[in-house]
């Protein structure tokens, strides 16, 4: 089911919200096989988010957003959106491999304590962030 704010987010871009809720549950179901895989029992917000790609030019992302009490992961997915009518990872498979991967960032992060020194050193040994993860 979408939020007020991702329902909103969706008329404004034009977008079906029955397509729209049901791809945030493809997310929310990969996630869930993806904790279960990595055995991995953070809670993680699934949200529909398409202003994420005109900022990073990445279809999704994972987020840490802080609260005073605890800390939340907020994974964005943002197509279909206006410029990009379609869901960018249609397949089951497709969503738990970038969930996997999006969970392998924040685990690799979370392992170098948030420090970029020492996440830029070791980086070296791989071509890009991507590949480590």
């Amino acid at each position: 089911m979408l939020s007020d704010l991702e329902t909103t987010i969706a008329t404004i871009e034009q977008q079906n919200l029955k397509l729209i809720t049901g791809i945030k549950e493809r997310w929310q179901r990969a996630f869930e096989e993806a904790s279960t895989l990595l055995k991995w029992n953070d809670q993680l917000i699934v949200e529909y988010n398409p202003a994420i790609w005109r900022i990073s030019r990445y279809p999704v992302g994972l987020r840490l957003f802080s609260y005073p009490w605890k800390n939340v992961c907020i994974f964005e997915f943002g197509t279909p959106n206006y410029a990009f009518p379609f869901d960018c990872f249609e397949s089951e498979e497709a969503k738990l491999g970038v969930m996997l991967h999006e969970i392998a960032h924040f685990i690799d992060d979370c392992y170098w304590d948030f420090d970029l020194r020492n996440v830029t050193i070791e980086s070296r040994n791989y071509v890009t962030r991507e590949q480590r993860a």
